[in-house]
């Protein structure tokens, strides 16, 4: 075997398409915040007990939770939307951004192994200090003796933006609102949201500026509004708040809900299958979604992402993907997720009508290197309707198994890719090298219909026993493409993942 990339491409190929695993699909999520849920405690759950093995499942494996087939299953109550309480006469400073230059910019990335971002970082200079922040706002004082100013920022040619705000002092009671053009929707974060994020980033061992930073929803269009409103009787002066940086995206933003001319659907390679057309995985196909996050540099990228079911059925938010989507608690703080991407019938052109996007972030509850899996806990509940998939953490699934993975390739609306197990694999040091199924930690996987993409890292591999489906790998990376239709893709065994520590969360009574 050749020597390979991470994700199984030769050097040479690296230089040729983009290596899968550390590679994003451009496309953006939607203004919206929703869903309520998880801890609200200020802080990331403690780790559970150990769970002893007498206490697992005897069949080895989890079943699929589906809501919609619950009398009362999961919802998602709007919550964070917020109205503007700015004066209709008030003066709101401008910032203005030069052009941005993107020339080969993606070449660039392809060339040194760095992610295929979705967002650009962009230093806000006007604004990089509280102090030159406070040299802009024209606070109003409104009936009530709250305070209310804004500022909007304007990156020509950006079709969405994601604002990096650096929180140092923000009273108690305070909220911050954002919104783009058009007052097509404000949505609002509070002063004690704020707080329970930093909280849970300084528990997972952030500090200094990654830990007061705090990256606004993806705002629709090239100009972001943030709005700052503060209590009756806190003083102006004393506000600490910075916007020295943004993500600035070149990927129009899908509105809600999904328009089939959003540049993200038909994206993925023509070699792709739509997975509405396999109504025999339409439950599995609810559970995957893409993820969103952002670096503390301003940086944004896409992954897809699947619910997990847990034995006790409790609907808990867990969520696997990708550790080398999702690497530290800061980017999991800054996560939204994007459900019901998909069409709403087998090749249709309409997009499915509960497509929901939801901010609030996700806590890292862990991360196991050798099979790069990550175990996420969303911090807002996902949307009524969704899937809890299986899992299966028993005897390795075999050579020759057939599989199949549901995902986003190029961000594009959800494919379903059909394969089986050619192999075994551990990857180290972007070095690739066969294992038998004892000692490796990472499956081979060649595709007979459907392919991956940039986008897909993290997905779900699944398959089939006793008629049920179930979680067996997540997605590492590949060469598999359309145009290399006899590629290998690698996925990371879920066994070896949840008895690295998955199952003291999938399996604690």
């Amino acid at each position: 075997m050749p020597t390979a990339g991470w994700c199984g491409c030769t050097v040479a190929e690296r230089a040729r398409r983009p290596v899968r695993h550390l590679l994003c699909a451009a496309a953006v999520a939607l203004l919206a915040l929703t869903g309520c849920g998880g801890d609200d405690d200020g802080g990331a759950p403690p780790p559970p007990a150990p769970v002893p093995d007498s206490a697992l499942p005897a069949n080895q494996r989890i079943e699929t939770l589906d809501t919609a087939q619950l009398k009362i299953g999961a919802t998602a109550a709007v919550a964070g939307r917020a109205v503007s309480r700015l004066p209709a006469a008030a003066e709101v400073a401008r910032v203005t951004l030069p052009p941005l230059l993107q020339a080969k910019q993606r070449e660039a990335d392809d060339d040194d192994g760095q992610p295929l971002r979705v967002g650009i970082a962009r230093a806000v200079d006007a604004a990089a200090t509280p102090e030159a922040l406070a040299g802009l706002l024209h606070w109003q004082l409104l009936p009530d003796g709250a305070w209310v100013a804004a500022v909007d920022v304007v990156a020509d040619g950006a079709q969405a933006l994601r604002l990096g705000l650096l929180v140092q002092q923000l009273p108690d009671g305070a909220w911050l609102r954002f919104r783009g053009a058009g007052d097509i929707g404000m949505v609002g974060v509070s002063a004690a949201e704020l707080a329970q994020r930093r909280e849970r980033s300084v528990r997972a061992g952030a500090d200094g500026e990654a830990a007061r930073l705090y990256w606004s929803p993806v705002i629709a269009g090239s100009v972001a509004r943030l709005e700052l409103e503060l209590p009756a009787g806190a003083d102006p002066a004393q506000l600490g708040l910075a916007l020295p940086r943004l993500s600035h995206f070149s990927q129009a933003l899908a509105q809600a809900p999904a328009k089939a001319d959003d540049p993200s659907v038909g994206a993925a390679g023509t070699c792709n299958q739509d997975v509405m057309c396999r109504p025999d995985w339409e439950v599995q196909s609810r559970a995957v979604a893409r993820v969103f996050f952002t670096r503390s540099d301003g940086s944004s990228y896409l992954c897809s992402g699947t619910l997990l079911n847990d034995v006790r059925g409790s609907q808990a938010p867990f969520f696997l993907t990708a550790g080398h989507c999702i690497a530290s608690q800061v980017e999991a703080s800054s996560v939204l997720t994007h459900w019901f991407f998909r069409t709403a019938s087998c090749n249709g052109t309409a997009i499915d009508g509960r497509e929901t996007v939801l901010d609030g972030g996700a806590d890292l509850l862990l991360a196991d290197r050798a099979s790069d899996s990550a175990l996420l806990r969303l911090r807002r509940a996902p949307p009524a309707g969704v899937a809890y998939a299986g899992s299966y953490f028993g005897q390795d699934v075999g050579v020759a198994a057939p599989v199949v993975g549901i995902h986003h390739p190029a961000g594009d609306l959800q494919k379903v890719s059909v394969g089986t197990v050619s192999g075994h694999a551990n990857c180290e040091n972007n070095t690739c090298r066969v294992a038998s199924a004892n000692d490796g930690h990472v499956l081979r996987v060649h595709w007979n219909a459907g392919t991956t993409e940039p986008g897909s890292s993290g997905s779900a591999l699944f398959a089939t026993l006793q008629g049920r489906h179930y979680v067996v790998g997540s997605l590492n990376g590949g060469d598999a493409s359309c145009k290399n239709p006899d590629g290998v893709d690698y996925y990371g065994r879920f066994d070896r993942a949840f008895n690295a520590g998955m199952r003291d969360w999938l399996a604690a009574q």
